[in-house]
């Protein structure tokens, strides 16, 4: 595990997005993907001599194999926020993080963070990178990276609806995820890690998509 702000395969990834491995830091923690296929987060306390970081939670494992892809949304600490991880066996589970607050976090996270409200596969082809995108409208996106060389950008349609059991089976969150676009121009090289560049809907500078595989070329796609 690096402890540094980076993002991809085997590393970290800030809000920001600039992804180079398999873990997150935002707001003073560290979400991280684990081989064994569950994911922890840490509480970083201020840097000091003996400063460790603090485990928050962990995640039960996940059946469909090594955890191999995170990432968190651009969010405020009083707002919350998404978190997304992706399996060795294609699944994709999304959670809702909760508003930061100075009592029992720990609590409150094992509360949010113990059912995915949204769960999919839309192939067997393992996740190799995911970064969330705010598509048109305040939509919120995922750009999904896999060994079978088909990126894409999934739709996530929020707000979860809670009439739903996120634990009552597999399929029971498909229904609020649609394919927003289809990131093409490759020849099935397994593509390795995502990037998103822009300012989003909110001043209209649009969206950039930036995408990397075995083929060794790194290919620029304009989301909108």
């Amino acid at each position: 595990m690096i402890f540094s702000e980076a993002s991809g395969d085997g590393g970290i990834e800030t809000e920001e997005g600039e992804a180079k491995s398999n873990a997150s830091v935002v707001h003073g923690r560290l979400y991280c993907a684990l081989q064994d296929g569950s994911f922890e987060v840490f509480q970083i306390s201020p840097s000091t001599d003996d400063s460790r970081p603090k485990s928050l939670f962990r995640s039960i494992r996940s059946p469909h194999g090594a955890l191999t892809a995170i990432a968190v949304s651009p969010s405020s600490s009083n707002k919350g926020g998404y978190l997304a991880v992706g399996t060795a066996g294609g699944v994709i589970n999304i959670y809702e993080i909760p508003p930061q607050s100075s009592s029992a976090e720990s609590d409150v996270l094992s509360q949010s963070l113990s059912n995915a409200i949204l769960k999919f596969r839309r192939s067997d082809a393992a996740i190799e990178d995911v970064s969330f995108v705010t598509l048109p409208n305040e939509r919120i996106g995922l750009v999904i990276a896999t060994t079978d060389g088909l990126p894409w950008i999934a739709e996530l349609n929020y707000p979860h609806d809670e009439s739903q059991d996120p634990g009552s089976g597999e399929d029971d969150h498909t229904g609020k995820v649609s394919i927003y676009a289809e990131l093409t121009g490759g020849d099935v090289d397994p593509v390795r890690a995502v990037a998103v560049i822009g300012s989003g809907p909110e001043n209209q500078s649009g969206i950039e998509v930036w995408t990397a595989g075995d083929d060794g070329i790194v290919r620029r796609y304009l989301a909108y």
